[in-house]
């Protein structure tokens, strides 16, 4: 009866292992820069250092939300209207999923 158990126990950890092993990392990525554009659904944006900047452009979806941030106060916004008034240099953060679509942006206002 003992050994049934064991064994039991021991297929379900095995089965568990095999199934994390196999689950996609769900974890996106992160790129700031500075607003450069935005046209026809497109946000481009500069990333790296000053002078060695290179121009990064993402596809958004006109419903993606924007969180506009100054000071303390957040508002949030859809795409298609948080980028029509945007001055150049504007920092910007693109939060993408696993997939490299952009889930979220967020415009620092006060910088």
């Amino acid at each position: 009866m003992f050994r049934i158990m064991l064994s039991v126990l021991c297929l379900f950890a095995v089965a568990g292992l095999v199934a994390a092993a196999e689950k996609p990392d769900k974890a996106g990525t992160t790129v700031e820069g500075k607003f450069t554009a935005w046209k026809n659904g497109a946000l481009t944006i500069a990333v790296g250092k000053p002078g060695e900047e290179k121009e990064m452009t993402f596809k958004v979806i006109d419903d993606t939300k924007v969180t506009l941030r100054d000071g303390a106060d957040k508002k949030e916004v859809l795409a298609k209207v948080a980028f029509l008034t945007l001055k150049p240099d504007t920092p910007v953060i693109v939060m993408l999923d696993a997939d490299k679509q952009v889930k979220a942006i967020i415009v620092d206002l006060k910088k």
